[in-house]
């Protein structure tokens, strides 16, 4: 199934000064930041157009990789951040590929500073839940923590393979180009991701229907 994303409010896309605040040290990212200042007209209107495209996908995929609702936006921000300042290494067609990566690496940084941060200050993230929609909420709030549950037991390497081919619905050869591997090793991940999955929704005595995931596909 394709992640829903009915979750995210409108994104809009950083501007000069959110830059300047969020400007992060060489050591906290791959590699050291651009002033935003040096994009010209044209590159500007392809990050815009990449934001439009893709903001609700980078905000799902790191829903997936753990990160909190409340924080999911503030990262999906930063990581078009990132690619602003890095819009000119990235080859055209290729922007996803970045997009991922770079979703995935901020996503394990905000899973780290979540386990740092205090039980009570996680807990004033969390939105209020209205009476009305209560019920069903805590529902889809029970269905998503369990699979984000089977998720965490995986390693990062075979999650991202999972996610991209049950959740995001892409074929072995679109993983293979984002994750820049070869198509056996996608298989290979999936097969082990697969079992990964199996073996944690059988100790929480749950069939994969209960998680969303489906037997339907599988890697050819």
């Amino acid at each position: 199934m394709r992640a829903e994303a009915n979750d995210v409010s409108l994104l809009r896309l950083p501007n000069e000064e959110s830059w300047r605040d969020r400007e992060r040290s060489a050591g906290d990212l791959p590699s050291p930041p651009r002033p935003m200042s040096e994009l010209d007209d044209a590159a500007l209107a392809r990050l815009a157009e990449v934001f439009r495209r893709d903001a609700r996908w980078v905000h799902s995929i790191l829903r997936r990789f753990g990160v909190d609702k409340g924080e999911a936006e503030d990262v999906t921000q930063e990581v078009f951040l990132v690619l602003r300042s890095r819009l000119a290494d990235v080859a055209h067609g290729d922007e996803r590929k970045f997009l991922f990566r770079t979703a995935a690496y901020l996503a394990a940084n905000a899973r780290r500073a979540a386990r740092r941060r205090p039980a009570a200050l996680q807990e004033t993230t969390r939105e209020p839940v209205s009476n009305r929609n209560a019920e069903r909420e805590l529902a889809e709030h029970a269905e998503l923590a369990l699979l984000q549950e089977i998720l965490d037991a995986m390693s990062d390497d075979l999650r991202a393979a999972f996610i991209l081919f049950e959740i995001e619905e892409m074929t072995v050869t679109e993983i293979a180009a984002i994750l820049s591997i070869p198509l056996g090793t996608v298989k290979s991940r999936l097969l082990r991701a697969r079992q990964v999955f199996e073996r944690e929704a059988r100790r929480r005595g749950v069939g994969q229907d209960a998680t969303g995931a489906s037997d339907a596909r599988k890697p050819q």
